[in-house]
């Protein structure tokens, strides 16, 4: 498994965004559930849906 980050800049706070991830359904949801974890309040994630 490979690991990777991506860095983004932003002048304006946004709102919902689309991404992408290659990872077993699984492991995306665990993924993203420890990212929202990380804090208190201002993240959330819905939508998973599996493409390809």
């Amino acid at each position: 498994m490979q690991h990777g980050t991506h860095e983004q800049s932003r002048k304006v706070h946004a709102e919902a965004q689309r991404v992408s991830l290659a990872a077993p359904e699984s492991a995306t949801r665990l993924l993203l559930e420890r990212w929202a974890g990380e804090t208190a309040i201002g993240r959330s994630w819905s939508g998973l849906e599996r493409v390809g």
